[in-house]
């Protein structure tokens, strides 16, 4: 019996040091991100109707223009005709539907491995992110009032209401983390997903046309950068979420 329990402690403290090994394994990877990390941009790529542009640092609202270079700390606001469409430096793309705002939070890349944190923030609309293959320790996620939604490499679409967001993932995974109940869940691809202000799930909800009408019309190819010797305003204050939540790695 006693050899039996020695046994059990040692595959317990075995088993134990390897998930401390395993976390600080992720703290050093994602210390490295931001350690090394340089600012990432976006750009306007397509726009239609109304819609306005937030620059960090500014209280002045322009319209959107082709080619206009974001950064971390610029929110973009489509009006009742606005829809609008930017690129990431590492080509990641973002759609917005009229009456929608997002807040880009963080977008910094590590030039040396790739790895990227883009996120964002949105307190109503309805969004569309087309994401490549995430590897290693990237992330992709957008905070709304109730969830944080996430992706590895596929296509989300984002319905944000005030006390409900209804999530669409097509060609892979996405991730629901809730704001309230600090739980979270995988919707498989083709899958529907809601999160509301109470911290519950709903994984039959229909999605209705939320991966339909996407069309913003023509845009530009490619972008202009910004001109020699252009420096971004400063960069916003540090976010600190409700619940720091980030997807399973290798999923």
């Amino acid at each position: 019996m006693k050899k039996i329990m020695a046994n059990l402690l040692l595959v317990a403290a075995v088993f134990y040091a390897g998930v401390l090994f395993s976390q600080a394994h992720a703290e050093e990877s994602t210390a490295k991100i931001s350690k090394d990390a340089v600012e990432m941009k976006a750009t306007v790529t397509k726009t239609a109707g109304s819609v306005l542009i937030k620059s960090r640092g500014s209280i002045i609202r322009h319209d959107a223009k082709i080619n206009e270079v974001l950064y971390a700390g610029d929110t973009i606001e489509t009006k009742k005709d606005g829809k609008i469409q930017i690129k990431l430096d590492n080509n990641n793309v973002i759609d917005l539907k009229p009456d929608s705002q997002l807040l880009l939070k963080k977008l910094t890349e590590n030039p040396g491995t790739g790895e990227y944190e883009n996120l964002f923030e949105s307190g109503h609309g309805v969004l569309r992110a087309k994401v490549g293959k995430i590897k290693d320790n990237s992330k992709f996620e957008v905070k709304t009032p109730v969830a944080v939604g996430a992706v590895r490499g596929t296509i989300m679409y984002l319905h944000i209401l005030p006390n409900l967001t209804i999530s669409f993932f097509e060609e892979g995974n996405g991730y629901l983390a809730s704001l309230f109940s600090n739980k979270s869940i995988i919707v498989p691809a083709g899958g529907c997903a809601s999160a509301d202000d109470h911290g519950n799930f709903n994984q039959n909800c229909d999605p209705g046309d939320l991966n339909h009408n996407w069309d913003t019309g023509p845009g530009a190819e490619g972008y202009s950068p910004p001109a020699e010797g252009y420096s971004p305003p400063p960069s916003p204050p540090t976010f600190s979420p409700r619940v720091d939540f980030t997807v399973p790695s290798g999923s």
